[in-house]
C-alpha cells in the first residue's frame, strides 16, 4: 500500500474557520478562569501588581502567567504600565464583584451552554428548562436580565401613558422578579404593587423589594397557575413580562382572566419575544436559541395577530413597540380597557 510522503500533506481549506471559533473557547475559557480565581477583585483592592505578586496573590502557577495575564490585555481585560498590570475600565466596572454594575452572572448564569445534547435530545425540554436552574446563582443573575434596557424601555412607555400618575395599584403577575413593578412605584409614589411568582422566585423576589425600600407598597405572592390566582380586581395596571410562554396554548382566557381583574380605563401591559413569520429562525442563530431556552422552549407565535386577544378581552391595544434587551427585541403591547365587562373565563 502506496503512502503519501508527510512532507506533501495538504491543508484542507477552511480549517482557519474552525481554529477561530476553538481560539473564541480558549478565549472564554481565560476569561472564565480570571473570574473564577478572583483575578479581577483582587487588582481592584491591591492596584497594580507585578507578575509574581499576582502569582502568588491569587494562588495560580507562574509558569503558566505571562501567556495568561498577555491575552487579558489583549482582550482588552487588563493594562499593562512597565511590569505593573491593573484591571481596564470595564472590568472594573462590570466585571468586579463588589461594584453594582457587575455582570458576570446575568451574562453566563442561566442553562449550562457546555453539554446541549441533553436537552436537544429530552422528550421533555420544558420540564428540564423549568426546574434545573434554581441555584441561587441563577435566580439573581436572571433578576438583572431586564436591566440591559428592556427594564427603562418598558417604564418609559408606561410612564408615558396618560393614566400613570393617577393609578394607584398595579398588578404584575411574574416572570422579571417584579423589577419592572419596582420602577414603576418608584416613579409613582402612590402606586402599591402586587407580584404574582412561582415558588423558587419568591424569596429573591422580596429581598428586591425589601432592597429597593418598597416593602410598605409592594408585596410577592406564590403561586403556581395564573388562571387560578383570585386577588381583589380593580388593578388601575396589569404587567404581564415574559410569563405567557407557558401558556401558549390559553393566551384567550388567560387575557379574558386579566381584563377581569383590570378595572375600566386601566392599562393591560405585554412584553414577550416572538416567533418570526413562519416560526422561521432569525438572522441571529444563537439569539434564537437563548430565546427558546429562556422562553421554556418557544416563544409566542404569530405577533401579527396578538392583538385579537386584547379585543375578545374588551381592551383596545393602543400602542406597540420593539423594547431591545439581552436576549434580542422583544414586543411591546399596551392596551386600554375601555368600558366595565365582565367576560366569563
Amino acid at each position: 500500500m502506496a503512502v503519501d510522503k508527510l512532507a506533501d500533506t495538504q491543508i484542507p481549506e477552511g480549517l482557519e474557520v474552525i481554529e477561530n471559533y476553538i481560539k473564541a473557547y480558549k478565549s472564554f475559557q481565560i476569561l472564565k478562569t480570571a473570574i473564577d480565581s478572583r483575578l479581577f477583585d483582587w487588582l481592584e483592592k491591591i492596584g497594580g501588581s507585578t507578575r509574581e505578586e499576582i502569582s502568588q496573590g491569587v494562588k495560580l502557577h507562574g509558569l503558566f502567567m505571562k501567556g495568561f495575564l498577555q491575552s487579558l490585555i489583549e482582550m482588552g481585560f487588563l493594562v499593562q504600565s512597565g511590569n505593573q498590570y491593573r484591571n481596564s475600565g470595564i472590568t472594573s466596572t462590570l466585571l468586579t464583584r463588589d461594584k453594582e454594575t457587575y455582570q458576570w452572572l446575568s451574562l453566563t448564569a442561566g442553562f449550562d451552554w457546555k453539554d446541549l445534547l441533553p436537552l436537544f435530545r429530552s422528550k421533555n425540554p420544558v420540564l428540564e428548562l423549568r426546574y434545573d436552574n434554581v441555584f441561587p446563582e441563577y435566580i439573581q443573575a436572571m433578576a438583572k436580565r431586564p436591566l440591559t434596557g428592556e427594564l427603562q424601555a418598558l417604564t418609559r412607555h408606561v410612564v408615558n401613558w396618560p393614566g400613570f400618575r393617577q393609578s394607584q395599584r398595579i398588578l404584575d403577575i411574574g416572570g422579571s422578579f417584579g423589577l419592572f413593578t419596582l420602577a414603576l412605584c418608584q416613579e409613582n409614589i402612590n402606586l402599591e404593587g402586587l407580584i404574582i411568582e412561582e415558588p423558587l422566585r419568591v424569596a429573591h423576589t422580596a429581598r428586591l423589594i425589601e432592597d429597593q425600600g418598597l416593602a410598605d407598597r409592594v408585596k410577592v405572592h406564590e403561586v403556581d397557575d395564573l388562571l387560578e390566582i383570585n386577588p381583589e380586581p380593580d388593578f388601575d395596571v396589569i404587567l404581564m413580562a415574559h410569563k405567557l410562554y407557558a401558556y401558549r396554548q390559553q393566551l384567550s382566557p388567560m387575557f379574558l382572566k386579566m381584563s377581569n381583574l383590570l378595572k375600566p380605563g386601566g392599562l393591560l401591559v405585554s412584553n414577550h419575544w416572538f416567533c418570526g413569520p413562519g416560526c422561521e429562525a432569525e438572522a441571529d442563530g444563537i439569539n434564537e436559541l437563548d430565546k427558546a431556552i429562556h422562553s421554556l422552549g418557544h416563544p409566542i407565535c404569530h405577533v401579527e395577530t396578538f392583538g385579537r386577544f386584547f379585543n375578545e378581552a374588551g381592551i383596545k391595544l393602543f400602542s406597540r413597540a420593539d423594547l431591545p434587551g439581552t436576549y434580542g427585541v422583544s414586543k411591546l403591547h399596551l392596551g386600554q380597557k375601555m368600558e366595565r365587562v365582565q367576560i366569563d373565563v
